[in-house]
C-alpha cells in the first residue's frame, strides 16, 4: 500500500508530513509494506530529510527531451495533476536529472512510474532510460482503453473497482476528443448518463456492458 502521488505532493507542499508518517504507520501496523508516492522531487528529499521509515517509493520517472515536454522554465514544482493553470498535462517527472542524482542517495526501493510520460516516450526508450538511472523496478501505466477505427478515436473506456462519480481524468480527455465515455463499475445496478456540455459519459456496471459486446 503506498501514498498516491497527487495526494503525497499535497502532503509535503503543505508541510503535513505527519499525515504520511501517520498513513506509514498504520499500513506497517497492519503487516503490510508502506511506500510514499509522488510527482515532485520534494516529496523523496522531504521525507529522507524527516526520517520517515518507509518501505518504498512510488516516484514518476521518464526522460524531459520529447517534443511535447514543456521547457524547462516553465515547469513549476507541485504542479503535476493539480488542474492548476502550470499543469501541462504532458510531463511528470518535471526535473528527472534532480531526480536522478537524489535518488542515487536513497537506499530505499524505488519503483519509477509514468516511465513512458503517457505514451510520449517509446517503451524501450523509457524503460532503458528509468532502469539505467537508478530504478528498481517500473510500473508503466496506460489509459484503460481507448477504441479507434483507422486511428480515429471512437469512445473510449475507463474501468473502475466501485468509484460512481466520473473520473475528472475521463472528463478532460472527453473534453479535449468530443467522444463518447463509458465509466464501467465492478459493482452491480449501475446505470446512468451524464452530460459533459454536447458530449455524454455513461457510467455502467461492467458486467451489464460487457454482456453487449458481440
Amino acid at each position: 500500500a503506498f501514498v498516491m502521488g497527487a495526494r503525497g505532493d499535497r502532503w509535503v507542499r503543505r508541510g503535513r508530513l505527519d499525515l504520511i508518517e501517520k498513513f506509514v504507520t498504520f499500513v506497517k501496523k497492519n503487516g503490510l509494506l508502506a511506500g510514499v508516492g509522488g510527482h515532485s522531487k520534494e516529496v523523496p528529499i522531504a521525507c529522507e530529510k524527516a526520517g520517515i521509515e518507509h518501505d518504498f517509493y512510488f516516484k514518476t520517472f521518464h526522460p524531459d527531451n520529447y517534443w511535447s515536454a514543456p521547457p524547462r522554465e516553465e515547469r513549476v514544482e507541485f504542479s503535476v495533476d493539480n488542474f492548476g493553470p502550470n499543469d501541462h498535462d504532458c510531463i511528470w517527472d518535471l526535473f528527472p536529472d534532480i531526480t536522478t542524482e537524489f535518488m542515487k542517495t536513497v537506499k530505499k526501493p524505488w519503483i519509477a512510474y509514468k516511465v513512458l510520460a503517457a505514451g510520449a516516450v517509446h517503451p524501450k526508450a523509457g524503460f532503458k532510460f528509468a532502469f539505467e538511472n537508478g530504478a528498481d523496478f517500473v510500473c508503466p501505466g496506460m489509459f484503460d482503453f481507448l477504441v479507434t477505427e483507422n486511428t480515429n478515436p471512437l469512445f473510449m473506456v475507463e474501468a473502475k473497482l466501485s468509484e460512481t462519480s466520473v473520473s475528472p481524468h475521463l472528463i478532460k480527455f472527453q473534453n479535449m476528443l468530443h467522444i463518447p465515455a463509458i465509466q464501467l463499475i465492478n459493482k452491480k445496478n449501475v446505470g446512468r448518463k451524464i452530460r459533459n456540455g454536447q458530449d455524454t459519459i455513461l457510467v455502467t456496471s461492467a458486467a451489464n456492458w460487457l454482456s453487449c459486446l458481440n
